[in-house]
């Protein structure tokens, strides 16, 4: 388990390679920048902003061997008052937030 830090917050990370084994490497920096943006997006939206008051991301998975368009690429994992929530994000042709299945789909 690594350490990064994702929109000024420190974050666990766990990079999964292709086989399945956690890689060795961090997280390259377009997957950086590819979780800052489905966080942010998670952030802007009223529904989570309500369900997770003071949300803080605390760990991501990178799940290498999707492709960043693939449902389960990423895996956010945020504590809050209530709790944690937790949320699969990825790439697509829609902003997406859905709370119930908890996914995030950024454009891209």
């Amino acid at each position: 388990m690594q350490k990064t830090t994702i929109n000024g917050q420190a974050v666990e990370v766990c990079v999964i390679a292709a086989d399945g084994n956690e890689a060795a490497d961090g997280l390259q920096q377009g997957e950086r920048e590819l979780l800052a943006k489905i966080d942010a997006a998670l952030r802007a939206d009223a529904g989570f902003a309500k369900a997770c008051p003071d949300a803080r991301l605390v760990r991501v998975d990178s799940n290498r061997g999707f492709s960043d368009r693939d449902a389960g690429r990423f895996y956010l994992r945020y504590q809050h008052k209530g709790g944690m929530a937790e949320f699969w994000g990825n790439l697509d042709d829609v902003l997406t937030v859905d709370m119930k299945q908890g996914v995030v789909c950024v454009v891209g």
